[in-house]
């Protein structure tokens, strides 16, 4: 699958922009319909921390697997053609 790139004219980056400011009003209104789920922004951040930290253990923990299955394909293939790789 390719992607095409369609260039267009340049523009602003978003924060520069009026229309970004004057979505900040629909943007409170909905938030504060909300269900205030954190009593603190200190606890917010915690639990944000803790998910992020978790979420990089698992890549961590992935990318080792993967590393092992490769490594052991690796040596499967060698001892096949008679190769030993170490």
């Amino acid at each position: 699958m390719t992607h095409k790139i369609i260039a267009g004219p340049p523009h602003r980056p978003v924060i520069e922009s009026k229309e970004f400011y004057r979505l900040f009003p629909a943007l409170k209104r909905q938030l504060d319909k909300q269900v205030v789920t954190h009593r603190s922004a200190g606890e917010f951040l915690h639990t944000m921390k803790t998910l992020m930290a978790k979420l990089k253990v698992r890549v961590v923990s992935h990318k080792r697997r993967t590393s092992r299955v490769l490594l052991t394909r690796e040596r499967v293939q060698g001892e096949r053609l008679g190769c030993y790789v170490s």
